[in-house]
């Protein structure tokens, strides 16, 4: 049961992906409704810092959102898209994120170039240094 500001309840069943606990959903007007999923993301640990998240991704969805809404299809689930964890969001369709997941495994097989070079830049310095040490 919610509480809806201006009076009314409304008793809404969550979809069997939704992860959100609803606590902050009471006395709010009904289009702030909103089911989340558990949030997906890279968790980039970068020396001995924390690990931050990286490139996350939860599903969302306004089952009450104005139909005037921006979204291409409005009331519909989309994905929040974060590339960082600096509050900067990119709401996406399925297509959307077909697109960030072929960018990221092109950036994938980059990162795997500048290995396989720091690789071989790494074994000609131990070469460099073994021919060195013969001298």
């Amino acid at each position: 049961m919610r509480r809806i500001n201006g009076g009314g309840v409304i008793e809404e069943t969550c979809p069997s992906w939704c992860a959100g606990d609803h606590q902050d959903d009471q006395a709010t007007d009904l289009d702030d409704l909103a089911h989340s999923s558990t949030v997906t993301a890279l968790q980039m640990r970068v020396n001995a810092a924390a690990p931050s998240p990286l490139l996350s991704a939860a599903i969302l969805q306004s089952p009450y959102e104005d139909v005037t809404s921006e979204r291409v299809t409005p009331r519909a689930p989309y994905v929040v898209f974060a590339p960082s964890d600096d509050d900067f969001t990119i709401e996406l369709d399925a297509d959307g994120l077909a697109d960030v997941i072929a960018q990221i495994r092109q950036h994938a097989d980059r990162l795997v170039q500048v290995r396989n070079q720091l690789m071989a830049l790494r074994t000609g310095m131990k070469g460099t240094a073994a021919m060195s040490d013969g001298l």
